[in-house]
């Protein structure tokens, strides 16, 4: 101990650190194995019995919905039709909605013979079971419910069925359950699990035929259980068995059999892959041990270097400071001197980043504040008109053109609303144009069109958001609406200068407006009063859609207006063409 205080700081730190950080990573380690090794098994079967109890809840479900939907399908009166294309075409109908779940929906009559569903196929092949799943469904109250089979039409499934009294002789209604959708919709757990599924029905008939205990008879076609005590699972009370198969290969079976079909639901792991889990835990043990010894000694080094050298650190982050960089920072934990030292420079870096940031937000701020509160309102009445229009259509029994709109207009609420970037990409900017302009359309009826030529590499390229819908906006009331005549108003999106430039035109073939009211509107006149808040999100002006523009792509993006009285107003868009990076 004696000999230690002979050590100069650096070599004192360095051992101390070390010492500690290995103590500390070995001891972690050691008490993180044990309490793994521990749960592991508490959780595999707490996790497995989850698992169990989520595909029992699942099935169930299903159960529940295909009794509900049987029952009531078994009291439509138009299944005791005398014309069996009727019934057929009915029977057909329900299994498409009731697919993917349902293989095939059929009448058996009191001769046995097959109504519904691939009748064409029944009268083929068959039905060796129908006699059997006539009379048991006429001798069981409610629904029957078949235990598994190959049937010749529906490969292997599960027959519901419920008799339906006729004046002729009851008929029986029977639905055969599509056995591997059911189970890949409910039964399916992740392949990663190493767990295999295996579902009985209620006389212990194979429902999953995807497993390595399950075995196919071809002389009799059925499916049976092979390799698995199966007797004594199902003689014991037990829901866990840790056991040995017919071959003497170790497995953990967990079941649940509480469901209302009364299938058993069965969860087989091999103890091979468990406990091989747990040797590959203790191997890596050793090595996060050895990784331990490594890292405190990189760890010490470091701690020992960077301790002694905290005033270059600071002379490093000033130079950084010199060269513009004002997101720097001194990372030192320290309350000495030099802490004290580190937390001053930070607060000035702080404070001289903060005035600068100031300064930029000064000038963006009210662009950015306007955009926001536009987004949080559309026009009331707009809205009103629009919603006018679709009860006018609804009164008149116009429903699907009813149904357009209101998708038209959620789509448009959607894009201004919930849409919160404030670039977008040019084709989402053109859908909201679109449904803007349907929406007028079925307004002013007959009066404009608006077509749309865009580059279709354009799609993605990203402009500020809202800005076509105004100027489209302005043409439509402004330009064609005052006018006598329908009109058109163009869109028109282009690469230019070798893909450099890309100029977006809207223009349209209205009334027109003096070189004094192009003036008016242009962004080079001397007035540069901005658009209040209280204007309306469909009237943003021309020159606050050219302020921001500039205000995303600076001054070389540019807006132009050309319009002659009685021919129109054509409105281009110049922009440069490269990745948007400032954020905001």
């Amino acid at each position: 101990m004696k000999r230690m205080f002979r050590y100069g700081l650096r070599e004192k730190i360095f051992i101390l650190t070390f010492l500690s950080t290995l103590g500390l990573l070995l001891l972690l380690g050691y008490i993180s194995q044990r309490i793994i090794i521990d749960q592991f098994s508490e959780q595999q079967t707490k996790y497995t019995s989850q698992l169990l109890g989520r595909t029992e809840a699942l099935l169930n479900q299903f159960a529940k919905n295909i009794h509900g939907n049987l029952l009531v399908l078994s009291r439509d009166a138009r299944l005791l039709s005398d014309r069996e294309e009727d019934i057929q075409a009915l029977l057909e109908s329900y299994k498409l909605y009731w697919s993917p779940d349902v293989r095939n929906l059929y009448i058996i009559k009191p001769d046995h013979e097959i109504v519904g569903s691939s009748s064409f196929l029944w009268s083929i092949r068959g039905h060796s079971r129908a006699g059997e799943l006539f009379h048991a469904a006429n001798q069981t109250p409610g629904i029957f419910i078949s235990e598994p089979y190959v049937s010749e039409v529906s490969d292997y499934t599960v027959t519901l069925a419920t008799a339906i009294a006729h004046s002729e002789g009851n008929l029986v209604l029977a639905l055969d359950v599509d056995l591997q959708s059911i189970l890949s919709s409910y039964g399916v757990w992740d392949a990663t699990t190493e767990k295999e599924l295996l579902v009985l029905s209620a006389g212990n008939v194979p429902v999953s035929v995807q497993n390595r205990y399950v075995q196919y008879d071809v002389y009799s076609k059925t499916y049976s259980i092979h390799n698995l005590p199966l007797d004594r699972l199902l003689s014991s009370n037990s829901k866990e068995w840790n056991m040995s198969d017919d071959q003497g290969n170790g497995i953990i079976v967990t079941m649940q059999k509480n469901n209302r079909w009364n299938w058993k639901i069965l969860s087989i792991v091999q103890t091979e892959s468990y406990y091989r889990f747990l040797d590959d835990l203790k191997r890596y043990a050793f090595v996060i041990a050895f990784l331990g010894i490594a890292l405190s000694a990189v760890i010490s080094f470091y701690v020992t270097r960077y301790i002694a050298g905290p005033v270059a650190l600071l002379v490093k982050q000033m130079g950084r400071v010199s060269a513009g960089n004002f997101h720097t920072r001194v990372l030192m934990n320290t309350t000495d001197e030099f802490g004290v030292l580190a937390q001053s420079f930070n607060t000035m870096v702080y404070k001289i980043r903060d005035l600068m940031d100031n300064l930029v937000q000064t000038e963006t701020s009210k662009k950015h504040y306007e955009l926001k509160v536009l987004q949080a309102q559309i026009q009331p009445h707009f809205l009103y008109n629009t919603l006018n229009s679709i009860s006018y259509l609804a009164k008149r029994g116009q429903s699907d053109e009813v149904d357009r709109m209101i998708v038209s207009l959620i789509n448009l609420m959607h894009f201004h609303l919930d849409k919160v970037d404030e670039l977008v990409p040019l084709g989402e900017e053109l859908e909201g144009v679109k449904h803007y302009a349907y929406l007028l359309g079925v307004r002013f009826p007959g009066r404009f069109t608006v077509e749309i030529e865009v580059d279709e590499a354009l799609a993605d390229f990203r402009i500020p958001k809202l800005t076509l819908q105004p100027l489209v906006e302005n043409a439509i009331f402004h330009g064609i609406l005052p006018a006598e005549t329908a009109g058109t108003v163009v869109i028109v999106g282009m690469l230019r200068q070798g893909g450099q430039v890309v100029d977006i035109e809207v223009a349209d073939d209205g009334i027109g407006m003096s070189r004094e009211q192009a003036e008016a509107l242009s962004v080079h006149s001397s007035s540069h009063s901005s658009t209040s808040s209280s204007r309306s999100y469909y009237h943003m002006g021309v020159r606050n859609v050219h302020e921001r523009l500039r205000l995303y792509f600076g001054s070389e993006a540019s807006l132009h207006i050309n319009s002659t009285p009685g021919e129109g107003t054509a409105i281009r868009l110049t922009i440069p063409h490269y990745p948007y990076q400032k954020e905001r």
